[in-house]
């Protein structure tokens, strides 16, 4: 296993090196952000404090999984989940200081935006002009 000095000296340029994200805060507590999937699906089950979720890849090949999260994953949305609704899973591989290796995951609802009956409106008039424009291009 590389050193993050390994992975980040003149040896190797830094174009090939698989990383995303490097934050300078001090020798001691250097951090490199080496790979990152991603997922989406829907939840299938809710059930006491543990949510089932399906996934499938949204940036790499891979078969659909099924997954249990503890529910407060999706914190502080987790008393508005459903069955059905969407999530997106991302997991990140961090290479700390002395080369150390770890996983982070975060698991996050795709709500559905609160809209206020004056934005509804005016997106039905705009919905309702467009129409209006694409009406020439049909027989009656």
């Amino acid at each position: 296993m590389k050193d993050v000095d390994d992975l980040t000296s003149a040896e190797e340029p830094l174009s090939e090196i698989p990383s995303t994200f490097a934050p300078a805060r001090g020798d001691a507590a250097r951090e490199l952000v080496v790979g990152m999937q991603k997922w989406h699906g829907r939840i299938l089950q809710l059930e006491d404090s543990i949510v089932t979720v399906e996934l499938s890849p949204l940036d790499h090949q891979g078969p659909k999984l099924q997954a249990d999260f503890a529910l407060d994953l999706l914190s502080p949305n987790e008393d508005e989940v459903r069955p059905g609704d969407l999530v997106y899973l991302t997991v990140r591989t961090v290479v700390g200081s002395g080369g150390r290796k770890t996983q982070t995951s975060t698991l996050t609802p795709s709500l559905p935006g609160r809209w206020t009956d004056v934005e509804v409106a005016k997106i039905n008039e705009a919905a309702e002009e467009r129409l209006r424009g694409l009406e020439q291009f049909f027989d009656r």
